[in-house]
């Protein structure tokens, strides 16, 4: 799926998809405090547009 199949706003299942790990690690990654989330009540969702901006600038960090 590209990145804009997915929308605005994503839930833990597409994390797991992107990332392609367990939900549960998704749900980690969505609880980091530098991650750009949305919340209202206990629904929390990333902005898909920022958190994949995070995901280049980590890996490229990371290389």
């Amino acid at each position: 799926m590209s990145d804009e199949q997915y929308p605005p706003l994503l839930t833990a299942k597409h994390v797991a998809q992107i990332c392609s790990c367990h939900i549960n690690t998704a749900y980690e990654i969505m609880k980091q405090p530098h991650r750009p989330v949305w919340k209202q009540g206990k629904m929390v969702r990333l902005l898909r547009d920022d958190f994949l901006e995070q995901l280049k600038q980590e890996s490229k960090r990371g290389a």
